[in-house]
């Protein structure tokens, strides 16, 4: 016969009772874990130790505490391994701190334009910037605005060619705030692809990976083409990781090779493309 569980004593102070629940549940479950009920030795430590918990006055929220007490010298040798992890007591809060709001303000400051020192036109569509905070997000804008090319110093707005106006919005948003603007469901792929192409294009790495695990979410038969290019184009280790293995399926992998999609990925990856060729042999050999 196994040794009998201890039985619950009342507890002198409320948050002693944690501890001898812990106890009488340890003393269970060690039980029921081995044949023939636990060693007298690990019995006899666990029932000292919690008539010790039961009977103190003293807090205990460590194993440490536990262990210091008189009668329980026997609990860690023959529990080594235990641990309580309790809460510690948090002491009392006088102030209550707000959450950083600095993306708020400075989104605001892109909003209303105060104290702009720069123009970008864009596709038509001028916007108004800060040369410091882009430079300090952007390492192509810091050498831009302040190395030798210093374009924000010309008379004129600094002309961005080969981007979309409301790509060069979403880009500067993510500078100002680190964060996307909100964009249509059916539009986000889209945006996405073309925001990667200008996170690479200005060095923001944080951006470009946001968009990448964005886009493994977008892999299906219909953008495996784009996308597949797209991140071999750009270096995007971890979506081509993705989009090898959406190709991993046979099915999915002819159905690539039967778009007209393939067609531009032979153009673009033309190395991408013929391994594709190449495993589709294999597989239907």
């Amino acid at each position: 016969m196994g040794p009998s569980v201890p039985r619950k004593r009342r507890v002198n102070r409320p948050e002693n009772e944690e501890v001898a629940a812990w106890l009488f549940l340890k003393h269970r479950s060690m039980a029921e874990q081995q044949p023939g009920g636990l060693p007298e030795h690990q019995a006899r430590a666990l029932s000292a130790a919690y008539r010790c918990v039961c009977a103190t006055n003293v807090p205990i929220r460590t194993f440490g505490d536990l262990a210091s007490l008189r009668g329980v010298h026997l609990l860690k040798d023959s529990l080594p391994g235990s641990t309580l992890d309790l809460p510690q007591e948090s002491p009392p809060t006088f102030v209550s701190v707000a959450p950083s709001n600095l993306h708020q303000h400075l989104g605001d400051l892109l909003k209303t334009e105060k104290g702009a020192d720069l123009i970008f036109e864009v596709d038509g569509h001028t916007f108004a910037a800060h040369r410091c905070v882009l430079a300090a997000r952007s390492p192509v804008f810091s050498a831009e605005l302040f190395g030798g090319m210093k374009e924000g110093n010309t008379a004129g707005a600094v002309r961005i060619d080969e981007m979309e106006a409301e790509v060069f919005k979403a880009l500067l948003w993510f500078v100002y705030t680190d964060s996307l603007p909100v964009t249509e469901e059916e539009d986000e792929d889209v945006i996405c692809q073309l925001l990667l192409v200008a996170a690479d294009r200005y060095g923001m790495e944080r951006l470009k990976s946001i968009c990448e695990e964005k886009l493994c979410k977008f892999i299906n038969a219909a953008t495996i083409a784009t996308i597949l290019t797209l991140a071999e184009q750009h270096h995007c280790d971890g979506l081509k990781k993705a989009c090898s293995r959406f190709l991993g399926f046979p099915a999915n992998l002819r159905a690539l090779l039967d778009s007209d999609g393939f067609d531009h990925l032979s153009r673009s990856c033309p190395s991408v493309a013929q391994n594709l060729v190449y495993s589709a042999l294999v597989w239907w050999d």
